[in-house]
C-alpha cells in the first residue's frame, strides 16, 4: 500500500516528490493502459446548468483551445428543462481574438442528423435551431439530456492547440445554459503550462447572421449556450471523462489540473467534465453515463462517494451498485476506469463516520483492473478521521487552492502510469 505522508511533519516539496512513489504504487493496481482516441471531446466544463433569462436577441462568444488540430468538428447543446428553446444559429473559425477579420473564415454549424464522423461541409449560412424538451413523466424531466449538430468537415490551420471561436445566436426566451464555462487564462493559476484561453463574452445584437460584423461592446459572462465540443483529431490523444459532484465540477480540480500538465501535441489529453455540483446521483451519474457513451473514454474519473445521497449505509450500498454500471461501461468502451475515494466532509465524531469508512474498504477490492485512488492518504486529518488537514479546505467539504495542489502530483502520476 502506498506510505502515509503527514504534510505537517516536512516541507510541501519534500511531501510531493514522496507522493510521486505513492501514486506509482496505487497505479499498479491496473496492468492496463489507457488506450488513444482519434476521437476528442472538451467539456466546455461541468453539466453544470442554469436557466438564464435572455431580455433581448444576443450574441454569445465562446473561446477556447483545442489540444490539437483537427479535420472534423461538432457540438452539443443541452436541455435540462421541459421546455424546448430556440438556437438563431452558429458559427465558428479558428482565431487569434474575439474576431475573424476573413469573413470567409467562418464556417455554420447545421442540424440535419448528419452523424458520420467523415463529415459534411459546414452550412454556409445561418441555422435555427430547436432545442426540444425533455420527458413530461418526471423521469428524464431534470436531467441533461445532449443534442447534437452533425459532423462538419473541418481543418484547423494551427497543430497544437489551435484556438476556437464559436458564437451561438440566442432570441429572446428563458434558457438553460452550461454555467460557468472556465477559468480564464489558465496560464494565471498553472504558470507552467502553455497558455489555454476559455473565455465568454455576451453581446446585445445579432453577429452571427454576419459574423465579419466586429462584436462590439462585449461583457464577460460566465454561462455558454454550448455543452461538448467533439472534433476528430490526425494525432491520437488521450480522452479524459470525469463524473460526480461538486469536488469535480470546478475547472481547477486536481484531475482536470493533472490532464492540463501532462497533454502535449505529441500525446494531446483533452477532459470531458460531466460533473454537476450540489446534484444527487441520480443527475450526475446520467451525464456522466452520454459523456461514456459518446465520448469513449481512454480514463474515467468516476467519484465514489456521494455525499448528496445521503451519507447513510444503505445509500453507500445503492451507490456502489451504480457505480459497477459505470466501471463496466467504461470497460465495454475500451477505456480504464479510475475511481477516487471520497474526499473528507467533516465526519469526525459523526454517525456518517463509519459508513465513509466503511465504503473506502468496499472499495479496494471490488473490481479488477481498475484504478482506486485514495485522497485522504494525503488530505485527511489523521487525528480527526473524516476531516480535513486545516490548511487543505476552506469549508471543510472541498479542496481548496493548496489542497488540490496536494492531490494533483501523486494523482498525475497515476495518469502516467497509464499512458
Amino acid at each position: 500500500m502506498p506510505l502515509n505522508y503527514r504534510l505537517s511533519r516536512r516541507s510541501l516539496l519534500v511531501a510531493l516528490a514522496g507522493l510521486a512513489t505513492a501514486g506509482r504504487l496505487e497505479a499498479a493496481a491496473s496492468s492496463s493502459r489507457a488506450p488513444r482516441r482519434q476521437l476528442l471531446s472538451f467539456g466546455l466544463r461541468s453539466s453544470e446548468s442554469r436557466l438564464i433569462d435572455v431580455t433581448q436577441l444576443s450574441t454569445y462568444s465562446i473561446t477556447f483551445p483545442l489540444e490539437t488540430g483537427c479535420t472534423a468538428i461538432r457540438v452539443a447543446v443541452g436541455n435540462v428543462s421541459t421546455q424546448s428553446y430556440a438556437i438563431g444559429g452558429i458559427c465558428f473559425c479558428e482565431t487569434h481574438g474575439w474576431d475573424a477579420a476573413d469573413s470567409a473564415a467562418w464556417k455554420y454549424v447545421t442540424f440535419s442528423g448528419a452523424s458520420s464522423e467523415a463529415g459534411r461541409p459546414p452550412g454556409q449560412a445561418c441555422q435555427p435551431f430547436v432545442v426540444p424538451g425533455n420527458s413530461q413523466d418526471g423521469s428524464h424531466a431534470d436531467l441533461l439530456q445532449l443534442h447534437w449538430s452533425d459532423w462538419l468537415e473541418y481543418e484547423t490551420v494551427a497543430s497544437d492547440r489551435p484556438q476556437m471561436l464559436f458564437r451561438v445566436l440566442v432570441p429572446e426566451q428563458t434558457i438553460p445554459m452550461s454555467f460557468p464555462v472556465g477559468p480564464g487564462n489558465m496560464a494565471e493559476f498553472l504558470p507552467n503550462t502553455p497558455v489555454r484561453l476559455v473565455a465568454q463574452a455576451v453581446t446585445l445584437g445579432d453577429y452571427v447572421t454576419n459574423p465579419s460584423a466586429l462584436a462590439h461592446a462585449a461583457n464577460q459572462c460566465f454561462y455558454s449556450p454550448l455543452y461538448v465540443i467533439q472534433y476528430r483529431t490526425a494525432v491520437p490523444g488521450i480522452q479524459l471523462v470525469v463524473g460526480g459532484d461538486s469536488h469535480f465540477s470546478g475547472w481547477d480540480n486536481f484531475a482536470v489540473q493533472s490532464a492540463l500538465e501532462l497533454s502535449s501535441p505529441v500525446l494531446p489529453i483533452t477532459v470531458w467534465n460531466a460533473a454537476w455540483a450540489a446534484q444527487p446521483s441520480r443527475r450526475f451519474l446520467p451525464a456522466l453515463d452520454a459523456a461514456i457513451e459518446y465520448g469513449r473514454p481512454s480514463i474515467s474519473v468516476i467519484e465514489g462517494w456521494a455525499a448528496a445521497d445521503g451519507m447513510r449505509a444503505d445509500a453507500d450500498e445503492n451507490y456502489l451498485r451504480k457505480l459497477d454500471a459505470v466501471v463496466t461501461k467504461t470497460r465495454q468502451s475500451g477505456g480504464v476506469a479510475i475511481v477516487v475515494k471520497g474526499m473528507p466532509r467533516n465526519l469526525y465524531g459523526t454517525s456518517e463516520l463509519a459508513s465513509w469508512q466503511r465504503l473506502h474498504v468496499e472499495l479496494d477490492n471490488r473490481w479488477e483492473d481498475c484504478v482506486v485512488f485514495d485522497p485522504n492518504k494525503y488530505v485527511e486529518d489523521v487525528d480527526h478521521g473524516g476531516n480535513w488537514k486545516h490548511d487543505l479546505s476552506t469549508d471543510g467539504i472541498h479542496p481548496n487552492a493548496r489542497g488540490n495542489a496536494v492531490l494533483r502530483a501523486p494523482f498525475e502520476n497515476v495518469l502516467k502510469s497509464l499512458l
